[in-house]
């Protein structure tokens, strides 16, 4: 449509010359006339034009502003919450070992227990600390997966050491069946199945009141 007008303005222009020069002074007025209002409707739309393309410029700019802001917020949480996770787990880390020390001693049945305890609760805050920090390597685009050799059946143990304490007091039962086809070793991500494993038997475990709660692994048949 500028373009229309434009060409419209050349057109009346000449006409408006010629019919004066032939001295047709009242058909050139009437294309001058039309000469005015197409140049004040290109000029009016061209203005337009240049305002709606400033303003999506300012719009392109304060997105780009806000991502840019948005990601440094992202990796300044990544590094403060790394930091203070690692912060956390040193001391955990040091109990655990200690509870670890604590159960090779001569102990009664009783200090058996509350140690066993003790490094549960430790195990636990430790998957929640970890749980944290993969939550916001995740939103950094900092997650990195594992590829290691691990052992099935150790891993599920470990996972239901973690899980014991939510049940504790309850008249649940924790059950796992590892299917025979399914092989001893694998290689993957241990950290990560473990997680999931964990999340998914303490939902088990808070909505559960009684009975047992059966974890089975079984090998998936490809066609």
């Amino acid at each position: 449509k500028l373009d229309l007008k434009y060409n419209l303005i050349g057109i009346y222009q000449t006409l408006s010359s010629m019919l004066e020069k032939k001295g047709d002074y009242k058909n050139a007025l009437e294309y001058y006339k039309k000469l005015n209002s197409t140049k004040e409707a290109y000029l009016s739309a061209e203005s337009d034009k240049r305002i709606r393309n400033l303003e999506l410029n300012k719009k392109i700019d304060l997105l780009r502003f806000e991502k840019d802001v948005a990601e440094k917020m992202a990796n300044i949480k990544h590094d403060f919450l790394a930091n203070m996770s690692h912060e956390i787990r040193t001391p955990i880390n040091s109990i655990l070992g200690i509870c670890y020390l604590l159960q090779q001693q001569d102990l009664n049945p009783v200090q058996f227990d509350y140690i066993k305890r003790l490094k549960r609760s430790g195990e636990n805050l430790l998957g929640i600390i970890n749980d944290v920090l993969d939550i916001s390597k995740i939103e950094a685009g900092h997650v990195h997966l594992e590829s290691i050799d691990f052992n099935v059946k150790e891993l599920v143990e470990s996972t239901f050491n973690i899980v014991k304490e939510k049940v504790s007091g309850k008249p649940v039962e924790l059950q796992f069946d590892i299917k025979p086809e399914v092989g001893a070793w694998y290689k993957g991500d241990p950290t990560r199945i473990r997680q999931i494993i964990v999340n998914l038997l303490s939902n088990a475990a808070k909505f559960t009141k009684e009975g047992h709660i059966r974890l089975t692994i079984d090998r998936e048949k490809v066609l």
